[in-house]
Order: structure tokens, then sequence, then C-alpha cells
């Protein structure tokens, strides 16, 4: 057989898996129909979020149902037809997002983020892209005290899971982004061991590169 496994998605989930795998010895085909890093991973955040610790649960409450409805929040984006289309999977979304579930698939989630950037690392320091990655963190802002004091509790529990963070107030993030306009900004949290990736599209690129495997 000329190869074990076929990887259908050359973006960075599945460049990553045939990367692997091949340091594993595996005999990996690599498939997709544009080059690697040149759909999704391309326009993505850059970001490697070491502290992505909580998943996103299905909306159950009908208030929160009610406030996606009109198509209109940027957190949310659906197409109708699309949602007939993924009816089901829709509907297993919604049932695995029950509260006990969530915390059960949480400390399983968080037992995969938490080898996120050493993982990265491997990649990173095979490939020699040490010029794209940044480690310096990144910074989320909020608006309102409500939601900022909210984040700011998650952030202080977040820590017992191996998150660095630094809760700045206004006047901190001003003085550490002195160049950037803060109008309505209440405060900020600095998360200081996530990575940031300048060009995500080049680092799938050269991960595929990196070993002489197939792109389809």
């Amino acid at each position: 057989m000329r190869y074990e496994v076929i990887v259908v998605g050359a973006g960075m989930v599945g460049t990553s898996i045939a990367w692997h795998l091949q340091e594993k010895k595996t005999k990996v085909l690599l498939i997709d129909r544009k080059s690697p890093g040149s759909e999704t991973s391309y326009g993505n955040a850059g970001l490697i979020q070491r502290e992505a610790i909580h998943i996103h649960p299905f909306p159950r409450q009908l208030f929160e149902l009610l406030k996606i409805v009109p198509n209109n929040n940027t957190s949310i984006r659906y197409r109708w037809p699309a949602l007939l289309h993924y009816r089901q999977a829709l509907l297993q979304y919604w049932q695995f997002s029950s509260q006990h579930l969530i915390q059960k698939i949480e400390k399983e989630w968080q037992t995969l983020i938490e080898h996120c950037t050493c993982e990265h690392q491997k990649m990173i320091t095979a490939a020699n892209v040490e010029n794209l990655i940044r480690r310096d963190g990144w910074i989320e802002i909020h608006r309102t005290e409500t939601k900022f004091k909210a984040a700011v509790e998650v952030a202080k529990k977040s820590c017992d899971q191996g998150v660095n963070h630094q809760i700045l107030s206004l006047k901190e993030l001003q003085k550490l982004e002195p160049h950037c306009n803060f109008k309505g900004v209440v405060g900020a949290i600095h998360w200081l061991n996530s990575w940031q990736v300048s060009n995500p599209g080049a680092l799938v690129k050269f991960l595929a590169g990196f070993k002489p495997w197939s792109i389809g």
C-alpha cells in the first residue's frame, strides 16, 4: 500500500494531523482542492489560543435565541438554507450543550488545549518559521462593566488551568497601547501565554512543505 492514511483538507488542522502522522513514520497523503492554507486558515485570526479552555455551547435560553434571530449579531451569522441542511447536526449541538454535559466536555477539551503551544512549537521549530510567531499574547477589550467583571472572574478561574493573564484598567491599557483609540472601553484582559501568527496561511504552507508528502 502506497499510503496508510489519507487526510482530506490541507488547512491548519489537516496539515497538523498529516505532519504528526508523518513524524510517526506513517505514509500520509494530504489532499485539498487548493494549496495548503489557502482557504479558512488563510483568513483566520492567527492566534494560538492557550486561554481557549472554554467551549461555546449552543444558546439554550429563550432570550439568547431571540438575540440571534435577527441575524445581525457579530458572534453568530447564519443562512436559512444552511439551518435546514444541518438541522440534525444543530440538534445534536443543542443536546450536548446542557450544563452537565458542558462541564464534562470542557474537562476533556482542556486536556487538548494545554498542549497547544508546545505541540505547535515542534512544528514551528522543524519548519524554521520562528519569524512568523509572536509570544506577547493578545488583548481582549470590554466596553461594559458587567461583561468586563464577568470576564475577569473567568480569567481568575483559568489560572488553575495554567492560563496566564493580566487584568488591565483603562489607564493601564492606554499606557500599553498609547496609539489606539479606546473610547468607550472600560478595561481589558491581556492573555499572556497565547501566541500570534503574523501570516497563518504562510505558516500552513511551510508546515506542508517541510516533508515531501503529496499535495492533491
